[in-house]
């Protein structure tokens, strides 16, 4: 019998999930609550509190749940574990928990559970201050794109606000333009800054601009996920334009996280091109997740 009855991620079950999340001070993106409602847009990512716990589920293919969090530590992980395994043989699947990060990383360890990486996840840790700053040789090149496109354009840094998402659409919609639109996560990414940008007030998130001759050609989006850490959800900027990716990097870092100590860029999902850059930013470590497979 299925005792686990997932439903849509709303605005005002922010209290309920921050509830639980915030017991374990967890360091990776997906359980943040802006990422969890924004993404879950149409039914993407789904949620069940059951007895004290909270169970997310990814609706994006393979059938899986993220690793079951507890309301308290010292909660009955068993249990949990036996409930998300009941909800599996109810749908006729093999068990797959995904987002198994810090400290729930050792629940799974001390049960003998064998885990395997997930290094298409792994979240990108940086310096925040070698990022305002980009000092130093192996920032080199970064220095040497931001100015030359500020040799070469006239440009305004903006803060966002959620009156402007038309503007980030036009802009999103220009980026989209320059790659396959059926390519991983376009579609779905398009349909999470349509939530995110009006609802950016409500969930705790910042974003900036970047306008050259008038025109908006880059956005990003982020929020503090502790006092040490930034994490950035969204960053877009037009690529013919030269140096803009670093520059509104560095800017929205500036101006928007001025005293941070990290910074978190999310993950590269595998996509060779995306790892290849947020590897030229230098990262100074990962947060790491792991999977668990039943047979």
């Amino acid at each position: 019998m299925n005792v686990l009855n997932f439903r849509d991620i709303e605005l005002n079950d922010r209290e309920t999930i921050e509830e639980y999340t915030s017991a374990w001070a967890f360091e990776c993106s997906e359980f943040t609550f802006p990422n969890l409602y924004t993404w879950g847009v149409n039914g993407h990512i789904k949620m069940c509190e059951h007895e004290n716990v909270l169970y997310i589920m990814p609706c994006f293919g393979t059938v899986c749940i993220c690793a079951p969090i507890m309301k308290h530590k010292d909660g009955d992980f068993n249990c949990a574990l036996a409930i998300a395994r009941e909800y599996f043989d109810s749908v006729g699947k093999p068990m797959i928990i995904r987002s198994i990060s810090g400290p729930l990383k050792q629940l799974f360890e001390q049960r003998g559970m064998a885990l395997e990486e997930d290094r298409d996840n792994y979240d990108y840790v940086y310096s925040a201050e070698a990022l305002r700053t980009l000092s130093g040789k192996k920032y080199h090149s970064k220095r040497n794109h931001i100015n030359q496109f500020k040799a070469m354009y006239r440009s305004e840094y903006v803060k966002l606000n959620s009156g402007m998402l038309d503007e980030c659409m036009e802009m999103y919609d220009r980026w989209v333009s320059t790659k396959n639109d059926s390519a991983f996560g376009i579609k779905e990414e398009k349909q999470a800054i349509k939530r995110l940008v009006p609802n950016m007030e409500q969930l705790s998130v910042c974003g900036c601009g970047i306008r050259v001759d008038g025109r908006l050609e880059a956005f990003s989006l982020g929020q503090l996920i502790n006092k040490d850490t930034a994490l950035i959800h969204i960053e877009k900027a037009n690529p013919d334009i030269q140096g803009l990716y670093p520059f509104i990097n560095q800017q929205f870092l500036i101006n928007e996280f001025p005293d941070v100590e990290y910074v978190n860029r999310e993950e590269d999902m595998g996509l060779e091109g995306l790892r290849k850059a947020k590897l030229s930013y230098n990262p100074t470590g990962f947060v790491e997740k792991y999977i668990y497979r039943e047979c």
